[in-house]
């Protein structure tokens, strides 16, 4: 259970954009796990696994910024790695974690669990924090879980997928709330996607340039859409 001091500290927290992308990021390949309910390990842990090494600096410098805390880094090398169709001979990952379990148990108190096919949240409780903070929380779960690319007549298109209905619900949702009202909600597809998606070049740029990535691949296509 959550310590007293802890749960004050998560739910009194400033909403700001740091705040908001490490959320965001937990929604989407970030996780918490909780000694006694989902882990049989000796401590809690709040951490993510990525191959883009710009992301595990920014979940690492987010948790530093929200909870003035310095999170363990790794960096692993897995072999014969397969990913849906796709096979890897060598796959570098780059793990950021957090073992602390009063931190762990006061996330999930407050914002529930973050496992793939639970985590939602209550947009009401997002808006109270304010709109830097919304803001932050649509940056971390499209770093996470969200693209960029092309159309075949040369427009913009945007993506974010995941498998949670009700999760991807509640990310329309605050996009809505946003002003983001040209993006809609696909699924589910043939492997159980759900998928946000816009082809209009205004909505876009505007998320470029009022959100923005802090992945350098995707905020380089962001930009460039920009100028």
């Amino acid at each position: 259970a959550a310590n007293a001091a802890t749960l004050s500290q998560i739910r009194q927290a400033p909403g700001t954009f740091d705040y908001g992308y490490f959320l965001g990021v937990l929604f989407g390949d970030g996780f918490i796990t909780l000694k006694g309910v989902t882990t049989s390990r000796a401590s809690s842990t709040v951490g993510m696994k990525t191959v883009n090494a710009t992301f595990a600096t920014a979940f690492a410098n987010s948790i530093r910024s929200v909870f003035d805390l310095e999170a363990r880094r790794h960096t692993r090398v897995e072999y014969n790695k397969r990913v849906g169709k796709h096979a890897y001979k060598e796959t570098t990952y780059h793990e950021v974690l957090l073992h602390d379990s009063a931190i762990a148990a006061a996330l999930w108190t407050v914002w529930g669990p973050t496992t793939t096919h639970e985590w939602q949240f209550d947009v009401e409780q997002c808006k109270a924090l304010g709109p830097i903070f919304c803001d932050g929380v649509l940056s971390g779960f499209f770093d996470s879980e969200g693209s960029i690319s092309s159309t075949t007549a040369g427009n913009p298109s945007m993506d974010m997928t995941t498998t949670n209905e009700r999760g991807m619900r509640s990310i329309l949702e605050l996009l809505r709330l946003r002003g983001y009202h040209l993006m809609y909600l696909a699924g589910p597809g043939g492997r159980g996607d759900w998928r946000i998606r816009t082809g209009r070049r205004t909505e876009v740029q505007r998320f470029a340039k009022l959100i923005g990535s802090r992945v350098d691949y995707k905020q380089e296509r962001l930009q460039a859409l920009l100028r």
